[in-house]
């Protein structure tokens, strides 16, 4: 837009650099400012509320100067990939232990591929007082909890905030690999908890966007 460009050009003015490093941090200005902008008006936004909404979070992310506010942003990023490698960390023996605990059978026979049909076994199974399928019902729903964080650490590790089939790609290869690295020892295997894997960060993903439309609101409104 001419209105985004027309401010970049102007801001970049007024420092002492170079005309190729004014060239190179307009270019900067202007997709930082151009993506705020874009995601504002998918939200419902006229273009004039997007454009000078995108302008005011520029100049509240102190772009044109401060450094503090960028340091800052790297040491709050370096924090969220901290917390993800310790949820992986916690993760991974409790993903371990349910397997493991896949007493009736190991192995994969042609229920593995028919969807819900082991799931449903289990929870008729538990209704009908079966003390071992209640033991695995409820380690299954710890299991689908756990995995509800990983939708919400995804989008913001690889800053995919906007496009959920580019977070489905990689739910679906997580959940995918989970369930197809049990071959290796080899413990039960079924298409449904790929598929409850795949649901568990969907959820995930889906409290992400909720929780960002809430701050990134609020944040419009104290601007």
């Amino acid at each position: 837009m001419k209105e985004i460009n027309k401010f970049a050009k102007k801001s970049v003015s007024k420092l002492d650099l170079s005309i190729k490093e004014r060239k190179e941090l307009k270019a900067e200005y202007i997709d930082h400012i151009t993506a705020i902008y874009k995601e504002h008006l998918e939200d419902g936004f006229s273009e004039k509320e997007s454009l000078d909404y995108a302008i005011r979070i520029f100049k509240s992310d102190n772009w044109l100067g401060d450094s503090s506010i960028n340091q800052k942003k790297n040491y709050i990023q370096f924090g969220l990939v901290s917390i993800f490698f310790i949820y992986l960390i916690v993760l991974v023996p409790i993903y371990v232990y349910v397997s493991r605990m896949e007493v009736f059978k190991s192995g994969i026979s042609i229920n593995s591929f028919i969807p819900f049909r082991t799931i449903y076994a289990i929870i008729t199974s538990s209704m009908d007082g079966d003390f071992g399928n209640i033991m695995r019902l409820q380690r299954r729903i710890v299991l689908f909890l756990s995995l509800i964080p990983m939708g919400i650490f995804i989008p913001i590790i690889t800053s995919k905030y906007k496009s959920f089939l580019s977070n489905l790609k990689i739910y679906l290869l997580i959940a995918l690999f989970l369930e197809l690295f049990k071959i290796l020892f080899p413990w039960w295997i079924s298409i449904d908890y790929i598929l409850l894997n795949l649901i568990s960060c969907i959820i995930g993903y889906g409290l992400f966007t909720i929780i960002r439309k809430y701050v990134v609101q609020k944040r419009a409104i104290n601007i």
